[in-house]
């Protein structure tokens, strides 16, 4: 069975012209999926970042829980993007069952407790004991910001 997530990116900026430009294309991607708790209820944010997507390209913002019930229903044909802000979005749509074919790190922010695994990516020891688990089960997690960059791996 196809996955309804083609391509998962943890990506802090969420929608930018990387995203429109480079992954949507690398993908055919046409549906991005952005889940995040307060970006959902930020309709002047999302208008600012809408400006950046292509007429063909479909996007919708949903909370973290909303994104786990909703992924799993989405066409597989869209070949989704699914857009979170951290890598603790990620494992949490992870561990609620939620399908990803393919996962990007491509920017975390440095913050207190967080350490940099490559040029814009940190994470906490808990956020990287889960990439690690879920790396060992199958899933295929990249660490470039663009679909052209050479991928970086995960030093666990």
């Amino acid at each position: 069975m196809s996955q309804a997530v083609k391509l998962a990116i943890v990506d802090h900026r969420f929608v930018h012209g990387q995203i429109t430009e480079s992954w949507c294309e690398y993908v055919d991607s046409q549906l991005v999926l952005i889940a995040n708790d307060h970006l959902v209820k930020d309709k002047t944010l999302q208008g600012l970042m809408e400006m950046s997507i292509h007429d063909d390209i479909v996007v919708r913002y949903k909370s973290i829980d909303k994104a786990s019930k909703n992924l799993p229903k989405l066409d597989p044909s869209k070949n989704a993007i699914l857009i979170v802000e951290t890598v603790a979005d990620i494992l949490t749509l992870l561990e609620a069952g939620v399908d990803i074919e393919r996962l990007v790190l491509s920017s975390a922010l440095d913050a207190k407790g967080r350490k940099k695994i490559a040029s814009a990516i940190y994470v906490t020891d808990e956020e990287l004991a889960g990439l690690k688990a879920w790396q060992e089960e199958g899933l295929q997690i990249e660490m470039r910001e663009l679909p052209e960059d050479p991928v970086e791996n995960i030093e666990f």
